[in-house]
């Protein structure tokens, strides 16, 4: 069937539900977040519809109701991110371009504790699976987020932030089973002591099958095992004071990972992992306020290359004070120690992944100072953030922000920002062989500089009705010092800064409540990307099979998507949902290359029923890719086989207390 024909069945197929939803008695209203309150935006809760940043909140009822069953397809609902799966253990996932498998340029962080490693500047999507329903929100950030967070939120952040312990008393239990999504089970119990504070313990496991490789109906062997659980504890019986301690402990499998690591073994990657976060948030007095937080993060991954073991030491401290009702003052100070060990297989004889320095202990110094002034309707915004790392020396992430309010049901913003990626692992000091380890093909230099963006961006949000709801941002994002990789043809190439760019595009999303029982929303964004490289560069020519040249990132990610869902709640107790999304083609990359051939577009459409016969039950049954059987979602990549994503089907008990 083709696209357009897929796009007018999907269009009448829900005007149907339109037209019969309003024959209907309005039994049951949905709790509307029209304007939920944000964190990533300052570090402290404010309006996200009075915000001077595109953002969006995912909920935790958008989650349930959307039938994902991994953070990663949750983000497909998010305007403005660009989700694409690999295969069943990786995604490349970014905001306004530049994606791929390890997308370099977009922060992400599970309450404030960032997972973006310094090994591929990336995140390993496949060690994230969280208890689902314990995720109060997913805040994301279009734009820099430099000011606030530092370096690497050049494009984007996101922020997964779970429920207090509070809000997930008593017990719950879940099981999904499904052709692809074979088991994964959640349990968790959580409680109040007698000091009136709160705490829970979770567990989850995850059996993932294998997704099919790519012109063939061959398994690719994928398989993704994920075992994880964790605590949190949340003191609320102290005056003026909250204090919040929680942990995870996880282990995973990843079958299959890479490709031609070792043509002798399993390429397959096994990751272990644990993490204990310190939260303290104390109220001085109506003007003054104080959070400290803090975490220790150990991660450990190995391969049948190498074997990395990552110890990060994370402090952040932040104070809030008000001059008076118009004036407020932000500052802060931070500290990160990141040690780093990578022991090579000393008995391999085809190293394709070698690094000049096996061991690393990294320090990171940051200060933060903000103003906010209010004059009439208007809201002005000056900060910046000062950073002193060890790759790269001193930078600085200043911004700019202007916000207006034309009535209370209409936000005017605008800003200026600049935000910094610096080097990893490999920027500095990797070496990269062919797959039989006697060629070289890349290598990092010690001389590499920090990307550099500056992002000029502006918006406008209004709410026609109480139930409605629209938001439009545009931007335009110039970089320089680009990562590119230099040397003479058929020879090692080296990294070096001698790329630049610029970006622009704009996103669209509406919100309507329709009726008591229907939900409506659509979204659509749209990105031109331009790349270009200084007159003696080699990037383009330097290696012939490069799935790494900088040219190749104009055609990764799509330049138009479209979203659109419904939630609709037929009883009381019986919700029928749906999700339909176009992503437009991926071009052919530059010179053509044949590793870098263009993809089409694809359509896909999920549906889900939910059945709630009681409060302690909840049944649900979903179809993801319903209308088209497979696809594939992006080009090769350095280290994956290409797959074709299929149809997947679904269910879900869940038995709560």
């Amino acid at each position: 069937m083709r696209p357009f024909k897929k796009i007018i069945l999907i269009t009448v197929f829900l005007l149907f539900n339109i037209n019969f939803l309003y024959a209907q008695d309005a039994e049951d209203k949905l709790n509307l977040a029209f304007n939920p309150q944000v964190f990533s935006i300052s570090k402290k809760k404010e309006s996200s519809f009075d915000s001077a940043s595109a953002i969006y909140v995912l909920s935790s009822e958008d989650i349930r109701r959307s039938g994902a069953t991994s953070i990663p397809e949750a983000l497909r609902l998010v305007p403005g991110v660009q989700v694409a799966r690999l295969n069943n253990n990786s995604y490349a996932i970014t905001i306004r371009g530049f994606e791929r498998q390890f997308s370099n340029k977009l922060l992400v962080m599970i309450d404030g504790r960032t997972i973006y490693n310094t090994l591929f500047s990336g995140v390993f999507w496949d060690e994230q699976d969280y208890v689902l329903e314990d995720i109060d929100r997913i805040e994301v950030v279009r734009g820099p987020g430099g000011t606030i967070w530092g370096a690497n939120a050049v494009n984007g952040v996101i922020n997964i932030i779970t429920k207090n312990s509070a809000q997930t008393k008593g017990f719950y239990a879940s099981q999904i089973v499904g052709n692809k999504d074979r088991s994964v089970t959640e349990l968790r119990y959580g409680a109040e002591n007698k000091s009136k504070d709160n705490y829970r313990l979770y567990a989850k496991t995850t059996y993932r099958k294998g997704l099919d490789q790519y012109g063939s109906n061959a398994d690719n062997n994928d398989v993704n095992f994920n075992h994880r659980t964790g605590f949190r504890y949340d003191v609320t019986s102290i005056k003026n004071q909250t204090i919040s301690l929680k942990g995870d402990i996880y282990k995973s499998l990843a079958k299959n990972y890479f490709i031609n690591l070792n043509s002798s073994n399993e390429n397959n990657k096994s990751s272990d992992g644990a993490n204990l976060l310190f939260g303290w948030d104390s109220k001085i007095s109506k003007k003054s306020k104080t959070t400290l937080n803090s975490y220790i993060d150990y991660h450990l991954i190995n391969t049948s290359s190498i074997k990395r073991i990552a110890k990060t030491l994370d402090i952040d401290f932040q104070h809030f004070y008000s001059l008076s009702s118009k004036n407020q003052i932000t500052w802060g100070l931070g500290y990160r120690q990141m040690q780093d060990n990578i022991q090579l297989d000393p008995y391999s004889t085809t190293r394709l992944i070698s690094y000049s320095s096996q061991w690393r202990n990294d320090e990171l110094f940051t200060g933060f100072l903000q103003e906010k002034l209010t004059v009439n309707d208007f809201i002005f915004i000056i900060g910046s953030k000062f950073e002193k790392n060890d790759f790269t020396g001193f930078e600085f992430q200043p911004n700019a922000k202007l916000i207006y309010y034309p009535s209370r049901n209409q936000t005017l913003w605008t800003s200026v920002s600049r935000a910094i990626r610096t080097p990893n692992r490999g920027d500095d000091d990797v070496k990269i062989n062919t797959s039989d380890g006697k060629t070289t093909i890349y290598t990092g230099s010690d001389t590499f500089q920090a990307e550099n963006m500056i992002a000029y961006e502006a918006g406008y949000r209004i709410k026609p009705t109480y139930k409605s709801m629209i938001d439009v941002s545009t931007f335009y994002n110039k970089y320089s010092r680009l990562r590119t990789w230099e040397g003479p043809s058929n020879s090692s190439a080296i990294a070096a800064n001698m790329g630049k760019g610029n970006s622009y595009g704009f996103e669209v999303s509406g919100k309507w409540q329709a009726t008591d029982k229907l939900l409506l929303e659509m979204s659509y964004d749209y990105l031109k990307l331009k790349t270009s490289l200084r007159h003696s560069s080699t990037d383009s020519t330097s290696i012939t099979s490069s799935f790494d040249s900088l040219k190749i990132s104009e055609g990764q990610s799509p330049k138009n998507q479209l979203r659109f869902r419904s939630f609709f709640n037929i009883t009381s107790n019986l919700e029928f949902d749906n999700m339909f999304y176009f992503v437009d083609s991926l071009p052919t990359g530059a010179g053509n290359k044949a590793n870098q051939k263009g993809l089409p577009s694809y359509l896909r459409f999920d549906t889900r029923i939910g059945y709630q016969p009681s409060k302690a039950w909840d049944l649900s049954f979903g179809i993801q890719n319903l209308l088209n059987h497979r696809h594939r979602e992006f080009k090769p990549s350095m280290y994956n086989r290409q797959i074709e994503v299929g149809r997947m089907f679904y269910a879900k008990i869940v038995w709560q207390y």
